[in-house]
């Protein structure tokens, strides 16, 4: 899997798990995802969190909060949560159902937006509503289509 990464989608994934290393979680978590996928601000995944309002810090503070809430983790290793692993499988179904060979930052946020039916609780559906769902994959699909029109792909 790893090796199907494009450098952006895998620099989103050590930025999560910096966060995650950084807030003394034991694993990173799709709002720790998120966040490092907003840090790539040219991926396709930022500039559809931000064009839809959701690539704020006061967006990704309500799921800091529903981490907070949640069970106490020690601090230490940092694996990926069962819904972040899930949306890393997903991801590279995504890329595949595109006819693409590289994950890249839309397909972990598409991968994201699917695991959302499975952890309905995770921090990343708190913050997505089933509205923003549905807006995000539009959202994804025109600069896709538009990255590819200008030949970005």
């Amino acid at each position: 899997m790893w090796s199907r990464l494009t450098d952006p989608s895998r620099h989103a994934l050590d930025l999560a798990q910096e966060r995650s290393k950084a807030t003394g979680a034991d694993c990173v978590d799709t709002e720790d995802v998120v966040v490092g996928l907003l840090a790539e601000r040219d991926g396709i995944a930022a500039l559809a969190l931000r064009n839809l309002g959701l690539g704020t810090e006061e967006a990704i503070a309500h799921a800091r909060g529903q981490r907070a809430a949640g069970e106490e983790r020690a601090a230490g290793t940092t694996r990926f949560s069962r819904p972040v692993k899930m949306a890393l499988e997903c991801a590279l179904q995504e890329a595949c159902f595109l006819g693409q060979q590289q994950v890249d930052t839309e397909h972990v946020l598409l991968g994201l937006l699917r695991t959302m039916r499975v952890f309905p609780d995770s921090a990343f559906a708190c913050v997505v509503g089933p509205d923003d769902q549905l807006r995000l994959r539009s959202e994804i699909h025109v600069l896709v289509v538009s990255r590819d029109l200008r030949g970005g792909a």
